[in-house]
């Protein structure tokens, strides 16, 4: 009689592992539920640690940046260069893209992102020569991080044709243009505003 109502039989009595199947056969939505509800618990915990460790990689990220701004820019103060020295932007620029190499060898994702800004820096200050291979170098960089047809790629190759177009280098300038704007459609993506932008370049 109790083996028909799923309960212990007095020959498998203290058995706890008889008990446990016998418990599971007669609340199987409560353990049903039970298990969801610690499979939700750890992924909460999964994704909680996951976020942790992203915000420390963020901070870790902040922290190199604000060293390189302050190793650039508080070098233009006389006191910390010696002397009564006052260097024009595009050389401040051009020390901190050596600095940028000498600091981020190991960080090609920040050294690539911050190449690219600088370069497009430089050529808005005056040094569109210097500009020019900085964004060479980050075109190569994030190329070979994110593939040819990422949007960072076309996001460089664009800034690099506006300062081949501001050289006068129209052949190269429409060939990186084209480059872009062709990633951009590709990605469906034509209307963006970097594609407007790649377009304004081709005319």
């Amino acid at each position: 009689d109790r083996h028909a109502q799923a309960l212990p039989v007095r020959a498998r009595d203290g058995a706890r592992r008889y008990r446990v199947r016998l418990w599971l056969r007669r609340n199987r939505v409560l353990a049903a539920v039970s298990a969801l509800a610690g499979f939700a618990v750890l992924s909460g915990l999964g994704v909680a640690v996951w976020q942790a460790q992203q915000a420390q990689q963020q901070a870790q990220r902040a922290a190199q940046v604000k060293d390189l701004v302050r190793w650039i820019f508080p070098a233009d103060d006389p006191l910390s260069r010696g002397g009564p020295e006052n260097r024009p932007p595009a050389k401040i620029l051009e020390e901190g893209v050596r600095g940028l190499n000498a600091q981020l060898v190991n960080d090609p994702t920040l050294h690539s992102e911050l190449m690219d800004d600088l370069g497009e820096l430089q050529a808005n200050v005056g040094d569109p020569q210097g500009g020019r291979r900085t964004l060479a170098t980050a075109l190569k960089e994030r190329s070979a991080l994110y593939g040819n047809d990422s949007s960072q790629a076309a996001i460089t190759l664009r800034k690099l044709a506006s300062v081949e177009q501001m050289m006068g280098l129209g052949d190269a300038a429409r060939e990186h243009a084209e480059r872009a704007l062709a990633i951009w459609n590709h990605k469906e993506q034509s209307h963006s505003v970097e594609a407007a932008r790649a377009k304004l370049i081709l005319g």
